[in-house]
């Protein structure tokens, strides 16, 4: 055991506008252009991992919401039974009244209005150059100052209930997901609004089997008329099936042993876990077991599940 020390973590407040014309967003992340983007995408690579920042000619970068990880809509050519329903869910949120997309890569054709106000409260930059932040809606919730920096309390206090991720916890169109870069605070509430949704099997969790089972023959058996099941372990169970493996070969659980590695290339996510304990992200310094996701993955045959509740892991960030 060793004790999981969460970081105390300041967000920059950005104002700016959501996009989907010509892109292909999801439940979890989507495009945005900050107000006054020179300066913006200045503060932005300012952050932890700003060097990765990536950024399109038109100023948007791509916003990766914190908390949360919705069912996948679009993951390299397939999806899962509520990916498209937490994609429209988020997207309705915000304030999209129409949408069109192009069926074969989801990418969006046409919408109304053709962009959203909205404020992204920024924490860092990940290993795939997106920004990680929570959403809001409009630029009135910080008092339309673009560029402050909030505390982990202020967030906590005054603007995580209004998040795009709240609302996904607490409709249960997304599966709660913590690194250990998040704030313990947020975590804790995050977590509680996603098992008060478990309890009243709300979205994903009327139908989730990742700690009851699924069986795993081929893509069908999670995609949209397959298994639901924590998005984090569906994308690591495509990029098994689509590296060709059959009952012939590698289970699952000694592919993934062997896809571990260091950096954006490790598919054995770093996990730290408490399995039946309470909330390991209850306080700042809780006694937790650190080992990889393949440990926690239970196989007999084609039958996988996943061993520990998923609310109950913060993921080592990369």
């Amino acid at each position: 055991m060793c004790p999981l020390v969460m970081p105390s973590t300041p967000h920059r407040a950005l104002t700016g506008r959501i996009v989907l014309t010509s892109y292909s967003p999801d439940g979890d992340s989507l495009r945005f252009i900050p107000r006054a983007h020179d300066s913006s995408l200045a503060h932005l690579a300012a952050l932890p991992g700003g060097h990765r920042l990536r950024h399109g000619r038109d100023g948007a970068v791509q916003i990766r919401l914190q908390g949360i990880d919705a069912p996948e809509s679009h993951y390299v050519g397939t999806s899962q039974p509520m990916g498209v329903r937490a994609r429209d869910g988020l997207l309705r949120w915000l304030g999209f009244t129409r949408t069109d997309w192009r069926p074969h890569d989801q990418l969006c054709t046409a919408c109304e209005p053709a962009t959203v106000d909205a404020t992204a409260l920024a924490s860092q930059v990940d290993v795939h150059g997106r920004v990680i932040a929570y959403l809001l809606r409009g630029h009135t919730a910080t008092g339309g100052a673009s560029q402050a920096v909030l505390d982990d309390i202020a967030i906590a206090e005054r603007h995580l209930a209004d998040s795009a991720t709240h609302h996904l916890l607490e409709t249960g169109l997304a599966y709660f997901l913590a690194y250990d870069s998040i704030p313990p605070t947020h975590a804790l509430l995050l977590r509680e609004r996603a098992a008060a949704a478990r309890t009243r099997r709300r979205g994903v969790w009327s139908s989730d089997a990742t700690n009851s089972g699924f069986t795993l023959h081929d893509l069908s058996s999670i995609g949209p008329r397959g298994e639901q099941i924590f998005p984090k372990l569906f994308r690591r169970c495509v990029d098994y099936l689509q590296a060709g493996h059959t009952k012939h070969e590698a289970s699952f659980r000694t592919w993934l042993r062997g896809h571990s590695s260091e950096g954006i290339d490790n598919l054995d996510d770093d996990v730290h876990a408490a399995p039946g304990a309470a909330p390991l992200i209850a306080t700042s310094a809780t006694p937790t077991i650190s080992v990889r996701l393949s440990d926690l993955v239970r196989e007999h045959g084609r039958r996988i599940s996943l061993t520990v509740d998923p609310l109950d892991l913060v993921f080592q960030e990369k």
